[in-house]
């Protein structure tokens, strides 16, 4: 056998199988067929290069049976074997894919109207007085009415309040105040913001004013501190139409009617056309001051417009602060 299946390369193969089981069974070609020459061990085979050709992949078999599968040399044909009896008939094959689906049929006629539903109820009238300090009420997302949650407009002092009166402390005019509820008295937890504006000619001038006419300020309010951040735009007069962009941030406060600044204010140069043209605070000092005295103290800035062809520049400033006290 060793003779006649030597070399692998003539397409012998080995098969290792299961045998209780012929179901499992692995086939592999190999490179030599050979045995030992020396003794005891000369009445060993053994193959080399083995390699897996494929069948049912076992990893172990428990009882294995090997097997050798042996090309043979060619010879003539043997006669036909006589016909086999015929198959039994193959199974009946799976349906046919549906049709697809034929056009639709044209629209049918329209349905006679139906009769008109029955009129709601009259809603319920609500005044609004032009004159009135409270001008809007809201008692749920989709009613107007009495509650404490308001928007308060005083037109004898230029306030609008966001919140109910008791909580809301709204003194200088231009401020839009907001607060629900409080800590321990009015104004306590409070947010503000309002505009101060002023149109300054080449030279030193200061924002301090809310009002057009210049007679109202950012007032603090008594035994309270406001923590603040300023917005300051400014736009020359003219063709050149300079423009600067600065922010102002830091807290005062006004404890017993006497105003200040609580430590150091912070000021940031955002964006200038031209540096130098605008400035805040020209004399090296802090860029928010305090003035006043008891219930009028205030907070201003001093600027200086430093237009090279004499015109004239708008300083707006917008100013958002918090605020508590007792």
């Amino acid at each position: 056998m060793i003779v006649v299946a030597n070399s692998g390369g003539l397409g012998h193969q080995i098969k290792i199988f299961e045998r209780s089981d012929s179901t499992k069974v692995n086939y592999y070609s190999y490179s030599l067929l050979d045995h030992y020459v020396t003794p005891p061990n000369n009445t060993n085979a053994y193959f080399t290069a083995l390699t897996y050709l494929g069948g049912s992949g076992n990893a172990t078999f428990i009882n294995p049976c090997i097997g050798i599968v042996i090309v043979g040399t060619s010879g003539s044909s043997g006669s036909s074997g006589s016909s086999g009896s015929s198959g039994s008939s193959g199974s009946s094959g799976s349906s046919g894919s549906s049709g697809s689906s034929g056009s639709s049929g044209s629209s049918g006629t329209s349905g006679s109207s139906g009769t008109s539903g029955s009129s709601g109820t009259s809603g319920t009238s609500v005044a609004v007085g032009g004159t009135s300090d409270v001008f809007t009420k809201f008692t749920s997302a989709t009613t107007i009415g009495n509650t404490s949650y308001n928007i308060h407009e005083t037109p004898s002092d230029g306030t609008l309040s966001i919140g109910p009166s008791s909580d809301t402390l709204a003194i200088s005019y231009g401020q839009i105040a907001h607060a629900k509820d409080n800590i321990g008295a009015q104004g306590d937890a409070q947010t503000s913001q309002i505009i101060l504006k002023a149109n300054v000619n080449p030279g030193n001038g200061t924002l301090q004013y809310t009002s057009g006419s210049g007679s109202s300020r950012l007032l603090i309010p008594i035994n309270g501190v406001i923590a603040f951040e300023a917005h300051i735009v400014v736009l020359e007069y003219s063709s050149g139409n300079n423009a600067s962009f600065f922010k102002v941030e830091g807290a005062a406060k006004n404890i017993g009617g006497s105003p200040a600044i609580v430590g150091a204010s912070t000021l940031i140069t955002i964006s200038e056309d031209t540096p130098g043209t605008h400035v805040i605070c020209p004399g090296g000092g802090p860029p928010v001051l305090v003035g006043g005295s008891g219930a009028s103290s205030y907070i201003y800035i001093e600027v200086k417009n430093n237009s090279t062809i004499g015109m004239a520049a708008k300083f707006v400033a917008y100013i958002r602060y918090t605020q508590t006290l007792f």
